[in-house]
């Protein structure tokens, strides 16, 4: 297993941010866990504001979930 994603980041497996942020989600699941899948069509990250795109959900930091699997589990 790999360490939480706790800096921003500006790509992910791939897929450019269209700013810096922390992927949640299922990205941040995929990250820790090291899962060699195919990346779901649509990721969600946390960055100071809402630039989101048709690849990345930007979410501003008063959505960060908690650094557990129960939050990492709120941002479907």
């Amino acid at each position: 297993m790999s360490e939480w994603l706790s800096q921003p980041v500006t790509s992910f497996r791939g897929k450019a941010l269209p700013e810096p942020g922390t992927p949640v989600g299922y990205a941040a699941l995929i990250s820790y866990y090291d899962l060699q899948l195919p990346t779901p069509p649509r990721l969600t990250a946390i960055a100071e504001r809402h630039a989101s795109t048709a690849e990345w959900r930007m979410l501003t930091p008063r959505h960060r979930p908690a650094a557990s699997f129960a939050g990492l589990s709120s941002l479907r």
